[in-house]
């Protein structure tokens, strides 16, 4: 009986830490779902770059999703949870001084995202249910 239930246990082990999708799989997974939402929800001219994601703890990942939209570098940072069949992930666009100075530079201060950055501070992609 205690052969039986080590088994059992090591079972589920087994399937609970294999089952879980690696880092690079996971992006590859949802890569595609992300960047049309980034193209839907904030600006259809996004092009990617990469996008990088890493385990944090768990089920718990981060991601970053670098592209460029004219010819000012853009990143969003991702929170992802994964939990074997469903993903849910919540992301902002990254304001750091690199950013705010390439936009203001790409033409002067007059591009729409110069004048949205109030704006975009708040801006947050969401995943949607299926």
């Amino acid at each position: 009986m205690k052969k039986l239930n080590l088994i059992l246990v090591a079972l589920v082990l087994f399937c609970v830490v294999g089952c879980r999708l690696s880092p690079d799989d996971l992006a590859k997974k949802i890569e595609p779902d992300l960047v049309k939402n980034v193209q839907k929800n904030f600006c259809e001219v996004f092009i990617l770059n990469k996008f990088i994601v890493v385990r944090v703890k768990g089920n718990n990942y981060q991601g970053l999703l670098e592209g460029r939209i004219d010819e000012v570098k853009t990143t969003f940072k991702f929170k992802i949870i994964y939990d074997g069949k469903n993903v849910h992930y919540e992301g902002n666009l990254v304001l750091d001084d690199a950013f705010i100075r390439e936009i203001s530079d790409f033409d002067g201060g007059n591009t729409y995202l110069y004048h949205y950055l109030p704006y975009l501070q708040n801006f947050t992609i969401y995943s949607h249910n299926e």
